[in-house]
C-alpha cells in the first residue's frame, strides 16, 4: 500500500455516528503501594483480597461513557500496538475516532514506519462483546480499505444486549476471515482487551491476541473476497446456520462461500437454496444429463408449477444437457437482507428454511415415481457441488 493518508471522518455503517471528536484521556492513576498490615506486622487478609487483581470489562473499567476515555492518548496506542507485537512504526497522532451506537468505537491512527519515514494509517475497530462481521467488513473493505495495519478489538466479557446491532457476533468466524486476511496480504489483527483494577485502582487495558500476521503463513496468489462475497457469507454462516443448527464448522472450512443446506434427493440430485439479486430461487440440481433431473422436467413439471403458482421455472443445462431445475420463489433481491436488522435477518434465515422443507417435500414426492431408480449409478453428492 502506498503512504497516502485519506483521513475518514465518519464511518460508513451504524446508527448514531458522531463527527470526528477528540477527547482527553482518563488522568494517570497513581497506585498506592503502603499495605494496611496487622499489630503483629503482617498483612492481614482483608489487605490481601483487595489487592487481588480483578479483571474488568471495559465499559466497567472506563465507565458508562466508556469511548470518551478509550484509546484517546498516545501511551495508550503505544500499548496497544506493543502487546499485539506490531513494531517498526512510530506514533504521530490519533487523526479521526468515530463512534457507532453506544458499544462500538473506531480510532485512526496515523504512524510513521522507522525504516524509511512513510506515514501509514492503522485503523482500530473496537466493539462491546463478541467480534461482529460488519467490524470486519469495516476494517477490511469501508472506512480501513485504505489502512496498513488492520485490528479488530472485542470485549469478550460483555453480555448486555443493545438489541441495535446489524451483523452476527463470532470470535471464531471472524478468527476465521482475520486468517484469511493475513493468507492474501492484508495484515489483520483480532484481539480481545481487558481492563485491569487492583485496589480500587486502575490499573490499565491488557490485550489478548487471538489471530494476527505471524501465525498463518501468506499465500501466493491467494485472492481477498470480494465485499459481497463476505455480506453473503455473513447471511448464511452468521445467521442462517445458527437459526436451523448447523454443526460448527472445521477450522480449515472456508466460510466465505457459505450457503443453505444441500439436501440428498432421490439418489442423485441435491436441493439447495441459492439467493442474488434476481431473486430467490430453490434447486433441485444433478450432473449433466441426468436422467432424474430431465424426467423431472418433462414428466412432472406441471406438478412443480401447480406447487408453486405463478413462480418462473427453469431448466439449466451445460453442453446442452439439463443438470437443475431452478424455482423462483421470491423476486426480493439479497440486498434487502444484507442491509436489515439482526433480527430480520433471523426471520429470513427461518424463511429460507421453510422453503427448504416445503420443496425437499415435493421433490421426494415426486421422485417416488421415477422409473428404475434403483437401477442408476449412484453418484456422490460432493460431485455436484460445482454445479450448485
Amino acid at each position: 500500500m502506498n503512504g497516502k493518508i485519506d483521513l475518514v471522518e465518519q464511518a460508513e455503517h451504524g446508527k448514531g455516528i458522531s463527527q470526528k471528536d477528540f477527547f482527553e484521556g482518563i488522568p494517570e492513576i497513581t497506585v498506592n503501594q503502603s499495605e494496611p498490615k496487622r499489630e503483629d506486622g503482617k498483612m492481614s487478609n482483608e489487605a490481601t483480597q483487595e489487592t487481588r487483581p480483578r479483571m474488568a470489562k471495559l465499559k466497567e473499567y472506563f465507565g458508562r461513557n466508556w469511548r470518551r476515555n478509550y484509546l484517546t492518548k498516545k501511551d495508550q496506542i503505544v500499548k496497544l500496538l506493543d502487546e499485539l507485537e506490531i513494531e517498526n512504526y512510530e506514533f504521530i497522532r490519533i487523526a479521526s475516532r468515530m463512534l457507532i451506537d453506544d458499544d462500538r468505537c473506531i480510532v485512526i491512527v496515523i504512524v510513521k514506519e522507522t525504516e524509511n519515514g512513510h506515514l501509514r494509517k492503522i485503523v482500530i475497530d473496537t466493539k462491546l462483546g463478541s467480534p461482529t462481521w460488519q467490524q470486519f467488513i469495516d476494517v477490511t473493505y469501508n472506512i480501513g480499505a485504505d489502512s496498513d495495519v488492520k485490528i479488530i478489538i472485542f470485549d469478550h466479557g460483555f453480555l448486555e444486549q443493545d438489541g441495535k446491532s446489524d451483523s452476527p457476533g463470532d470470535e471464531f468466524m471472524i478468527w476465521n476471515l482475520v486468517a484469511r486476511n493475513n493468507r492474501c496480504g492484508v495484515h489483520t489483527y483480532l484481539a480481545s482487551a481487558t481492563g485491569t483494577i487492583i485496589d480500587g485502582k486502575k490499573m490499565g487495558v491488557s490485550y489478548l491476541l487471538t489471530e494476527g500476521p505471524t501465525d498463518c503463513e501468506e499465500k501466493n496468489g491467494a485472492q481477498l473476497p470480494s465485499k459481497e462475497e463476505v455480506e453473503r457469507a455473513g447471511f448464511w454462516r452468521g445467521c442462517y446456520h445458527f437459526v436451523v443448527g448447523f454443526e460448527p464448522f472445521e477450522p480449515e472450512d472456508d466460510i466465505i462461500g457459505g450457503s443453505g443446506s444441500c439436501y440428498c434427493a432421490g439418489r442423485n440430485l441435491v436441493t439447495t437454496p441459492s439467493w442474488t439479486d434476481m431473486g430467490f430461487y430453490m434447486n433441485v440440481v444433478g450432473m449433466p444429463g441426468s436422467e432424474e433431473v430431465k424426467w423431472l422436467w418433462e414428466k412432472r413439471r406441471s406438478k412443480i408449477e401447480k406447487h408453486y403458482p405463478g413462480c418462473p421455472i427453469t431448466a439449466c443445462k451445460r453442453s446442452g444437457k439439463p443438470y437443475k431445475i431452478a424455482v423462483r420463489v421470491s423476486e426480493q433481491p439479497f440486498t434487502d437482507c444484507i442491509y436489515s436488522t439482526l433480527d430480520e435477518k433471523d426471520d429470513y434465515a427461518e424463511w429460507v428454511s421453510y422453503h427448504e422443507r416445503r420443496f425437499v417435500d415435493l421433490i421426494d414426492e415426486l421422485l417416488e415415481d421415477f422409473p428404475g431408480k434403483e437401477k442408476l449409478e449412484h453418484v456422490h453428492p460432493s460431485k455436484q457441488m460445482e454445479y450448485l
